[in-house]
């Protein structure tokens, strides 16, 4: 956030800037060009891992069965996906909702710019908890560029276990920015403005 965040936003994945997009925080024809970034950064880092790492992949999981959660989210077994999408939106939408609440500038003091990145570092823990075996920090992205490289090693299963679970971490998590967001703006964001045209 330090680094980019001047520059871009340093928005991570789709469902930021997706959501930022939508409540007109940054003009939508940026939105294509953040996501092929985000894309190919995604698939870089899950490429640079298993370089890094093969040698022991290959020693702790000669088979390929128990390692592939290190590249992308998977759910725990016999846990149904319309779980793990409500267990994904619910994240995203707590999430993005506190984004907008650390960004909005009448939101004082939540929002001094000095605090910015330290606040935005303190929600991580949000995408922590729930129904996925594996949890990944970069919501939406990472979904389809992990799984492509991480189909290197472990082939088709990434794409067809647990009943095609895939599209849940590509979709649900932008659903839920939205969500979250929009929640923000009916409760809190749009009193704001209200209360300043009344001065």
């Amino acid at each position: 956030i330090h680094a980019a965040g001047g520059i871009s936003g340093a928005h991570l994945n789709p469902a930021v800037s997706t959501t930022m997009a939508l409540f007109r925080r940054m003009p939508a024809w940026k939105v294509p060009g953040y996501i092929v970034s985000q894309v190919i950064g995604a698939f870089m880092a899950a490429l640079l891992l298993w370089a890094v790492y093969s040698p022991l992949f290959a020693e702790m999981d000669p088979d390929a069965e128990t390692t592939m959660g290190i590249f992308c989210t998977f759910p725990y077994k016999n846990t149904p996906n319309m779980n793990c999408f409500l267990n994904e939106v619910v994240g995203s939408a707590l999430l993005l909702g506190l984004i907008f609440a650390l960004a909005d500038e009448y939101n004082k003091p939540a929002s001094p710019c000095h605090w910015w990145p330290r606040s935005c570092g303190s929600l991580v823990p949000i995408w922590f908890p729930g129904l996925d075996n594996e949890r990944l920090l970069l919501l939406g992205a990472i979904g389809g560029p992990d799984r492509v490289a991480a189909s290197f090693r472990y082939g088709s299963q990434v794409w067809t276990m647990n009943d095609y679970y895939f599209w849940v971490p590509l979709v649900a998590p932008i659903v839920g920015g939205a969500v979250g967001a929009g929640l923000y703006q009916l409760f809190v964001g749009i009193h704001h403005y209200s209360e300043e045209e009344a001065e």
